[in-house]
């Protein structure tokens, strides 16, 4: 995957066509920031640029795949919480069923934070709070449904609802 690829190149491969933001939708704040990004790359979004990327479904086939480089590096990464974009990996679902490649990255990745018990390692660190904690395990637990993996993998990211 090619990580020097603007926005705006991304909306070129695909098809569509530039559209400039006029004066009415220069009032909202998500048209704004969609602008400011459409020159970066890859790699220079921010952690808050790929968080909204993710929520708003922004070419999730691109930032995907930077979201995963990313999370290599640092499982906590999150521009609100400790581990957002690791919680955001559920909107790749319709993504990972059409691309193997990417269901396959995802799994690795939840194999290696269940085999090095990273989670666990993390609260104790200090990287993560046992709010977030709770919440990546939650996520998790939901990937690792929606993927279909063992039980072992279920049963290590299970959460209580408190109820």
């Amino acid at each position: 995957m090619k990580f020097d690829i603007t926005i705006a190149e991304i909306e070129r491969i695909k098809g569509y066509k530039e559209v400039k933001t006029d004066q009415e939708t220069s009032k909202y704040p998500l048209p704004l920031w969609y602008e400011s990004i459409r020159r970066k790359t890859l790699a220079q979004l921010s952690i808050l640029d790929l968080t909204r990327c993710m929520r708003q479904s922004i070419f999730l086939d691109y930032i995907g795949w930077e979201v995963l480089r990313r999370l290599q590096d640092d499982l906590f990464l999150g521009y609100m919480i400790e581990g957002e974009l690791l919680i955001q990996l559920i909107h790749l679902k319709d993504y990972w069923e059409k691309n193997g490649l990417v269901r396959e990255e995802i799994v690795r990745l939840i194999d290696k934070i269940w085999k090095r018990d990273l989670l666990q390692e993390g609260l104790y660190a200090h990287q993560i709070s046992e709010f977030d904690y709770e919440d990546i395990k939650h996520a998790l637990y939901v990937l690792v449904k929606e993927l279909g993996l063992s039980q072992q993998y279920l049963k290590a990211f299970e959460y209580t609802t408190g109820e």
